[in-house]
């Protein structure tokens, strides 16, 4: 059909063609990519799919088709409408594989992903706390974490939050059997805004996550010294450490940090707490606060103040396993029990505050501030329809954590 020694048009031969055809017999190639690509080869592009286009792409590079071809594709990205782009294109613009390619990504496209993925993850809370979003987020490729952890328009209470979540997609990327390399690392770790960190995490939390210390490479010998751990670094900074440890931008301040969760037990439950040793608790969902998965119980425990009387209490614990192996400590943070339908001294004394604490030192408040010789005597005045309704409200109090 066409002479054999010129190709037919500036970007098509019959080596390439050949090895095309070779490709969809042995592989699971795309096929659409595939026809766009000789499409464009043959000046006669249609595609206007954002994938397929890609996709098309880097199989120019594969082929070592000519720079015209790669070029028109690369300008047929570039016009992709921002409604275009989804979580299946991020992963491609973001991917290894794409930051190789000889003719580069249209900065125009990149801009959009960047965007849309500000947009998307911009509420980190939010992100941590639904599933789905969740999800999401653990299946962005590593270059696209980075761009995100970048932003200065994330939502956040504090910078405890994004690095929860650089924690929890370093985890997945583990559990998926990919994990990353100590250059990823390195990159991730100079994105952490450590100064805008609390306390707690800078003490506690950030010195005990082994990716973190993985990645510090040549800061290695500075991040476990005396001054991370004691949260010098708000006072000190070191040649060479990461700008990003003390960006002065602010990101995007959500309006509270305070959690509420409702919550209801049971009569016939609450006097299977009735043990004198008070270890027979009742256990709620946990809630996520600043950068902490917190979980609060009501336990019933022999009354201090009156011997063979129960009092009924309130405590939570820390869950400090989903971030990092290190052991229990305490952290301080007030937290507000309340009855629906509180009675005699309990109401007088009103919401219930006390510290919440690490698995080996309970902080424990008389929610109802009084005893009886029995559960069901304890909570029978407090009863709404058979159950013990009320509230933990947890509020952001990053002042000061102990290993116990």
């Amino acid at each position: 059909m066409f002479p054999s020694d010129d190709p037919p048009s500036p970007g098509g031969s019959y080596r390439i063609v050949f090895e095309i055809v070779e490709v969809v017999e042995q592989e699971e190639a795309d096929v659409e990519a595939i026809d766009a690509l000789l499409r464009a080869m043959y000046g006669a592009l249609v595609a206007t799919d954002v994938l397929v286009l890609l996709g098309a792409a880097r199989l120019a590079d594969r082929f070592l088709v000519s720079q015209a071809v790669a070029q028109l594709l690369a300008s047929r990205l570039a016009y992709v409408p921002a409604d275009a782009i989804t979580d299946d294109v991020l992963a491609l613009v973001f991917d290894a594989y794409s930051a190789l390619l000889a003719t580069p990504l249209p900065l125009e496209l990149i801009d959009k992903c960047r965007v849309f993925l500000r947009t998307a993850f911009r509420n980190v809370p939010d992100v941590v706390t639904q599933p789905a979003l969740l999800e999401r987020f653990l299946a962005l490729p590593h270059a696209a974490v980075v761009a995100w952890a970048k932003s200065d328009s994330l939502q956040v209470h504090s910078a405890n939050e994004v690095v929860y979540l650089l924690s929890a997609w370093v985890r997945a990327q583990e559990t998926a059997g990919c994990p990353c390399s100590a250059e990823q690392l390195e990159l991730l770790v100079d994105t952490m805004r450590l100064a805008a960190c609390g306390p707690s995490y800078l003490q506690m939390i950030v010195p005990a996550l082994d990716w973190f210390k993985s990645g510090l490479g040549r800061l290695g010998a500075f991040a476990l010294s005396r001054e991370l751990k004691k949260a010098g670094l708000l006072y000190t900074r070191p040649f060479g450490v990461p700008n990003a440890w003390w960006a002065d931008t602010p990101r995007e301040k959500l309006a509270s940090c305070e959690a509420v969760m409702e919550f209801k037990v049971n009569a016939e439950k609450l006097e299977k707490l009735e043990m004198l040793d008070g270890k027979n608790c009742t256990i709620f969902d946990s809630v996520f606060v600043n950068g902490f998965w917190v979980t609060p119980f009501v336990k019933c425990s022999a009354s201090k103040t009156a011997p063979g009387e129960l009092t009924l209490g309130c405590f939570a614990q820390v869950d400090v396993a989903k971030m990092t192996k290190a052991t229990p400590w305490t952290e301080h943070s007030a937290v507000a029990f309340t009855c629906s339908k509180q009675v005699g001294k309990a109401a007088e004394m009103g919401p219930s505050t006390f510290f919440v604490t690490g698995s080996k030192s309970w902080g424990y408040a008389d929610t109802l501030g009084v005893s009886a010789a029995s559960v069901a005597a304890l909570v029978a005045p407090h009863l709404e329809g058979g159950q013990l309704k009320g509230k933990a409200t947890f509020a952001n109090v990053d002042l000061l954590c102990r290993r116990v």
